[in-house]
């Protein structure tokens, strides 16, 4: 795991690749694990209004640039919703500024993830400090 950075090094699949990899002490990773009743692939589906910033450049319309000063301090690279631009901003603001800042290959807009075979999909996550006894960092809230 990294500052404002998801899904970073090392990857670890859920299947033995062979690797011998070793995870350096002090590290922390984020396990996520994915449990399906499909064939365990994933497709993209239509897009989901979640978005992030994949390159910083500057926009000509005032509207524009003020949404997207807003997404930077805000979210930094961190994936965000359109409904909390909409929430910030109005919904034709927010529709205005999101399509542009896509148009102009500032912003990405992520599809949904789905299974293949359309099977049920669970998912959990934790992240954990690697020690000489790992660290569990998060908790259930059950």
């Amino acid at each position: 795991m990294n500052l404002f950075k998801i899904h970073t090094k090392p990857n670890i699949p859920n299947y033995d690749n062979k690797s011998n990899e070793i995870i350096e002490e002090d590290k922390v990773i984020a396990i996520e694990p994915f449990a399906s009743t499909g064939v365990g692939l994933v497709s993209e589906g239509k897009l989901s209004e979640v978005y992030a910033i994949i390159n910083k450049r500057p926009t000509r319309s005032p509207i524009v640039r003020e949404v997207l000063r807003y997404i930077e301090d805000e979210f930094k690279t961190m994936p965000f919703a359109k409904r909390w631009i909409v929430k910030k901003f109005g919904p034709g603001k927010a529709q205005i500024a999101l399509t542009t800042l896509e148009r102009e290959n500032i912003l990405y807009q992520y599809p949904i993830l789905m299974e293949k075979s359309k099977g049920l999909v669970s998912q959990a996550e934790h992240s954990i400090l690697i020690k000489e006894k790992p660290i569990l960092l998060t908790k259930s809230l059950e």
